[in-house]
């Protein structure tokens, strides 16, 4: 993949719309798994080294947050709470994407219960995690709370 392509924008909370909020860098690298597998999407994940800017790095703010990577063997149990965010599709086998940052809070789920046929069966991997709302109104897919 070439990281030249690609800028990632911090801060945004709207597709259509630039703001004060907004900060933008280059990608200077892309490191992708090493396992990733395109047919199951199993270890699809990457990081992406940003060029800093004159120097500067991100200016964390009400909307930048720096996150910490988790430790390689970390465990969380079932029912630990997360909170997701994207521009996902908002129904299910839509062709259309949000063009607002949507977010919710959701909670995982077992492995067990999240592989039976009533879930998603075989689609999940032993590297993914599985998460929803307890009612299942909102998962990584379907988020209904607006980000801003």
């Amino acid at each position: 993949i070439s990281h030249s392509l690609y800028y990632v924008t911090l801060g945004k909370s709207s597709i259509n719309e630039t703001s004060k909020n907004d900060q933008t860098f280059a990608v200077e690298k892309i490191i992708s798994h090493e396992s990733f597998n395109g047919d199951t999407f199993d270890n699809d994940i990457a990081l992406l080294k940003l060029k800093s800017q004159n120097g500067m790095c991100a200016i964390e703010s009400k909307f930048v947050h720096p996150i910490c990577l988790p430790s390689k063997h970390l465990i969380l149990p079932e029912n630990t709470q997360c909170e997701i965010s994207g521009y996902g599709m908002e129904i299910e086998f839509s062709p259309f994407y949000s063009k607002i940052l949507k977010e919710a809070r959701v909670n995982l789920i077992s492995q067990q219960k999240c592989r039976s046929p009533e879930y998603y069966g075989k689609k999940l991997t032993e590297n993914m995690l599985c998460a929803a709302h307890r009612n299942w109104k909102e998962d990584a897919c379907k988020v209904s709370k607006q980000n801003h």
